[in-house]
């Protein structure tokens, strides 16, 4: 079963390969995005989820589940070259702008962990995030990681690794994406159909928008124009004009989950 699917490539332009993890088979395949054809098929742990690539394109971070490990993959060569534990059952990954570093949302361990991207070594396990950390989102001056657990919003402060409760409450959250001139955050909620915009800088609910039943992925376009989000449940893709919260109920697809776009800003839903 496909789960998640990320897409190589640096500045606003078409990326050339999406990664996407296949949790069933323990592998990730690599499609060529103008052919539409598989290209390479690269064995990771077990049941792989969260898939993310580094700015610079020339890494991919993958979380295995079942695992509890992160498979580094070489976009060049399509190769794993390293293998990471982290804590039990990652889900969520996020690459910072700056290319330095990889956060990951360890499901059963309530944690988070910090992966320097250079040595490809953890750096720091930040713990206290009450629930299930599930989605990660980073902000586009890499200064903040916001965390959606399942009930909670969390928001880990970089310059520290520190994580604070930021006391928004959303039921059964997942996706988290940030805009790319980071003025807001936006949370999906499976429970009650909605996408939350947050205020990153004060962590306040700016507004919650209906979208569809089950909203669990968000993405957003590379000019902040527009955002995507996968109603699990409803079988569609809502798109929203960020401008005004308008909602158009976009193609019907069959259960999704999780969404990915083109350009460097931009992030999946978990």
């Amino acid at each position: 079963m496909p789960f998640f699917l990320s897409l190589s490539g640096v500045g606003p332009v078409l990326a050339q390969n999406a990664y996407i993890t296949n949790t069933s088979s323990s592998n990730v395949s690599v499609i060529d995005t103008a052919t539409a054809a598989v290209t390479a098929t690269i064995t990771v742990g077990v049941q792989p989820y969260g898939v993310a690539v580094s700015p610079d394109g020339q890494k991919v971070y993958v979380t295995n589940e079942a695992s509890a490990t992160v498979s580094v993959i070489d976009t060049g060569s399509n190769t794993v070259t390293s293998t990471i534990p982290v804590g039990a059952q990652p889900i969520g990954v996020a690459i910072t702008p700056d290319g330095t570093a990889a956060y990951v949302a360890n499901d059963a361990s309530q944690s988070v962990s910090v992966i320097n991207t250079a040595t490809n070594a953890v750096t720091a396990t930040i713990n206290g995030i009450n629930g299930n950390p599930v989605g990660v989102g980073i902000t586009p001056d890499g200064s903040k990681v916001f965390v959606s657990t399942g009930g909670d919003l969390y928001v880990i402060t970089t310059a520290t690794n520190t994580a604070a409760d930021t006391g928004v409450n959303l039921p059964n959250a997942y996706g988290v994406v940030a805009t790319p001139d980071g003025s807001k955050v936006y949370v999906a909620s499976c429970n009650n159909g909605n996408v939350t915009v947050i205020n990153p800088a004060t962590n306040a609910v700016i507004a919650a928008i209906p979208t569809g039943p089950c909203a669990r992925g968000v993405a957003v376009s590379p000019d902040g124009a527009t955002l995507y989000v996968a109603n699990a449940a409803g079988n569609s893709v809502s798109v929203i004009n960020t401008a005004t919260n308008q909602v158009t109920l976009g193609q019907r697809h069959q259960s999704p989950r999780r969404l990915g776009l083109s350009g460097w800003h931009s992030t999946l839903g978990g």
